[in-house]
């Protein structure tokens, strides 16, 4: 077995003892999302909204070197860890500016070893919360809040912090 088809059974090793026996995974159907969240990242950070609810984080030191759509997924990740409670058993719709996290959203697969990596723990996230996601790509330009807090750390910051309370001011 090749290393890949063992992080696999891994998964499975991991996930298997939290099994209800009832359901496992939803295929997503095109229905009205109960939940959509939005998610973005920078070179040094990333960030999300859940409603009137927002996390941002600063990558670590090894995560530096990855490409953008790596910090991408990683943000999907977060996303799931800060929201997984008030995401169980309902559907959501993830909105990102990248359309190659979008695609492995919704393929369920990718090539990219480390992609693939950030998407198992998103399928384990999702399995032990009994949720269904669908991601979905938008403009950057109207993914304003989740781009304030990517670049919450990086150069300029004060000037998306200043953008981010003024999109979120009496909301």
């Amino acid at each position: 077995l090749d290393s890949e088809t063992l992080k696999d059974i891994m998964w499975w090793r991991k996930f298997l003892p939290h099994y209800n026996g009832e359901s496992l995974m939803w295929l997503y159907c095109d229905t009205i999302p109960d939940e959509t969240l939005a998610t973005d990242a920078s070179l040094h950070a990333c960030g999300g909204v859940l409603g009137k609810s927002y996390y941002r984080f600063l990558f670590p030191a090894w995560m530096h070197d990855k490409l953008i759509y790596h910090k991408e997924v990683m943000a999907v990740v977060v996303a799931l860890h800060v929201w997984g409670h008030a995401l169980k058993g309902k559907t959501v719709l993830i909105q990102c500016d990248n359309e190659a996290t979008v695609q492995i959203l919704n393929a369920g697969r990718t090539r990219d070893g480390f992609a693939q990596q950030c998407l198992r723990e998103i399928l384990y996230c999702c399995a032990l919360i009994e949720c269904q996601i669908k991601g979905v790509h938008i403009p950057g330009v109207n993914n304003r809040l989740p781009d304030c807090l990517s670049r919450w750390y990086g150069p300029n910051a004060n000037h998306y912090k200043q953008l981010f309370r003024a999109e979120t001011e009496g909301k």
